[in-house]
């Protein structure tokens, strides 16, 4: 046949050189029907583009010809090449007994081969194999394939070896030298020095490499790195898994929607065209669907996940813990901590700390604390921000249920800070939530309520449908459906006796001199111990304060600044408080509810004089000294109060 009759054949030759791999496989099948002759490298080259369409059947098929096509005449190289081009397709797309029948036959074409470029990468998917399940012996294998790929002067080898180099180094805590050897081996990739197989796992191996070092900023620059380089080598192999890549980052940095349609159709195109990959997929899908409050949506894809072959976790165990399955949570996360492969450990990071989460939640502080510790352990290794931001976390998650309230917010302003600093506004959101925690536990309701509704907006913002519902529920206790506060505090009534014969003995004149003498005394004891006016109307006050000691002492002390006052003057007013201690609700600066009609009604009991408190109070104030105790019924209070009328408070 001549050169003319073989012109489908050198269109294909010439697609394939441009990367236009369907007008490649197009010619190639043009040039099977009109008969022309193949020769070894045809199969090849038409089993790679086959692949890079999404045709993993007849990409097997073709380089399966290649290599027995490449055996006729007697290259060896040749056919051990397209051997372990087989082997890496077959990998690829989940077909592991192909590959490792293609890997073997390339292993028996090599094993008496000096060092070349097909040895070096041939050694480097042993090393690979082998890393996946012990890294520790993985790491010689990497590096014996580094130095032959630098003997003989082999780009992909060399970057394929930096790679698996990489990722044990930042799994090892040495994340400064991992990262500097995937940017080395990146480079090389994109500088298309690298065989376009292997490009793209360089590329994906940096993102992972970032990802498990805590570097979301080093992985979003890596992934549309990677996307950049499937546009130009025309590729439809990665762009599903560089898009799987790019939603966990999105997801991590607040963008849920847009996350959400990546995941989506990255799953769609794994599912096609990489199914063992796909999993991981199915597997960020989920906690982005989680995430956003689609729970049914999030276990369907947990689900995939786990036909796909992958663990879900720690995905799984967050949708178990929202559901109240703490125990089937922490079993599925120790489990997959304990899997044996390089995947399980690089997820530590990010296991760990749901793994705190779900311990407290089986009240087993003590294992909490043990993960707190390891998640310690793991930041102090691999010193970068997120690492050491979720290690803060933990440790103000445990704080915080044993009570330790300074060492809960000493931690959690610390986390806040880190998930500040790398823009993970989720994270930060948490820690907030955790603060605001801590605040209102030591009566700080301000602050606290400041810190909730700040973590809230966030939530709201980045569309966190769970996140958003928990805190919005906890502001509905704390401050009512209208946006009214509710809280804790101690309430204070106090009134003049028999004010209105007093102001007609004494004329108006005088009587507005004693009633301005009488607010601005009353106030200045009121500031003094923490009390805010609410109200003053005519001669009486209401007061809020934040404790009942605060309130009780306030009120010993406004009889006793009263009675000096008619020992020194002759005369001062007979004043009766009342003080009382529970939940209210504020809105628009002023306080109601129960509590507040309850101390309205013991003052209104009192005598000229006369500190009267309730049980409630007392139970802040023991130490108070008491002149009297009666129980009295209270309009619209059913059961009886006891009222104790206060003598002195220290």
């Amino acid at each position: 046949m001549t050169r003319a009759d073989q012109q489908f054949i050198a269109q294909a030759r010439t697609a394939f050189d441009a990367n236009e791999w369907t007008e490649c496989c197009s010619a190639y099948t043009d040039a099977r029907v009109a008969g022309e002759t193949f020769v070894p490298k045809d199969f090849e080259q038409r089993g790679m583009a086959s692949y890079w369409t999404g045709d993993a059947a007849e990409a097997i098929a073709d380089l399966e010809n290649a290599s027995s096509a490449f055996a006729q005449i007697g290259d060896r190289d040749a056919e051990a090449r397209a051997a372990l081009l087989t082997a890496r397709v077959a990998n690829l797309t989940g077909r592991d007994t192909i590959a490792a029948v293609h890997l073997g036959r390339a292993g028996e074409l090599l094993a008496d081969a000096s060092e070349s470029p097909i040895q070096a990468v041939f050694q480097w998917s042993l090393a690979d194999l082998t890393s996946r399940v012990d890294e520790t012996a993985g790491r010689p294998l990497f590096e014996a394939v580094l130095a032959m790929a630098q003997r003989v002067e082999d780009a992909t080898a060399e970057a394929l070896a930096l790679s698996g180099l990489a990722r044990l180094d930042v799994h090892d805590g040495a994340v400064e030298v991992g990262l500097r050897r995937t940017s080395a081996a990146a480079a090389l990739a994109l500088a298309g020095e690298v065989e376009t197989i292997a490009a793209g796992g360089v590329l994906c191996s940096a993102i992972w490499t970032h990802r498990d070092a805590g570097d979301w900023n080093g992985a979003a620059e890596w992934t549309d790195a990677a996307l950049r380089w499937t546009e130009r080598a025309k590729v439809a192999m990665y762009p599903g898994l560089c898009r799987f890549h790019r939603c966990e980052v999105l997801r991590v940095h607040g963008e849920l929607d847009a996350a959400l349609v990546d995941a989506e159709e990255a799953c769609e195109e794994l599912d096609r065209l990489n199914r063992p990959i796909a999993g991981y997929g199915y597997r960020e899908l989920g906690e982005i669907r989680l995430r956003g409050g689609d729970d049914s949506g999030a276990e369907s894809a947990f689900s995939a996940a786990l036909e796909h072959g992958v663990d879900p976790n720690p995905g799984l165990a967050r949708l178990r813990l929202a559901r109240g399955q703490a125990v089937s949570a922490r079993r599925g996360l120790e489990d997959a901590l304990s899997a044996p492969d390089d995947t399980a450990r690089g997820d530590r990071p990010f296991l760990l700390p749901v793994l705190v989460a779900a311990c407290l939640a089986d009240d087993d502080v003590d294992a909490a604390r043990a993960v707190s510790v390891m998640l310690d352990d793991l930041a102090e290794q691999y010193d970068t921000d997120a690492h050491r931001a979720a290690a803060h976390q933990a440790r103000a998650d445990v704080a915080l249920v044993e009570g330790r309230l300074a060492d809960a917010r000493s931690a959690a302003r610390l986390a806040w800070q880190g998930w500040v600093s790398v823009d993970l506004p989720h994270d930060a959101a948490i820690a907030l939530e955790t603060l605001g925690q801590v605040a209102l536990a030591v009566g700080e309701r301000d602050e606290g309520l400041l810190d909730l509704r700040t973590a809230h907006a966030t939530f709201e913002r980045i569309g966190s449908a769970h996140d958003a519902m928990r805190i919005a529920s906890r502001l509905t206790e704390l401050e009512g459906p209208d946006g009214s506060a509710r809280g804790e505090r101690a309430f204070m009534f106090t009134d003049i006796v028999d004010s209105t014969p007093l102001q007609s003995l004494l004329g108006d004149a005088k009587w507005i001199q004693l009633l301005a003498w009488h607010d601005r005394t009353l106030r200045e004891v009121f500031t003094a111990h923490s009390g805010e006016v609410v109200k003053h109307q005519g001669d009486g006050f209401f007061v809020a304060f934040p404790t009942g000691r605060d309130a009780l002492r306030c009120g010993c002390e406004t009889q006793r600044v009263l009675a000096q006052h008619r020992d020194v003057a002759g005369f001062a007013p007979d004043v009766r408080i009342g003080v009382h201690e529970g939940e209210a609700i504020q809105r628009d600066g002023d306080w109601f509810g129960h509590a507040v009609t309850k101390t309205s009604r013991v003052a209104a009991e009192g005598s000229g004089g006369e500190v009267l408190c309730t049980d409630a109070v007392l139970a802040s104030v023991p130490e108070a000294e008491i002149a009297r105790t009666t129980s009295v019924t209270l309009k619209g209070i059913d059961e009886p109060v006891a009222i104790h009328v206060v003598k002195a408070c220290a």
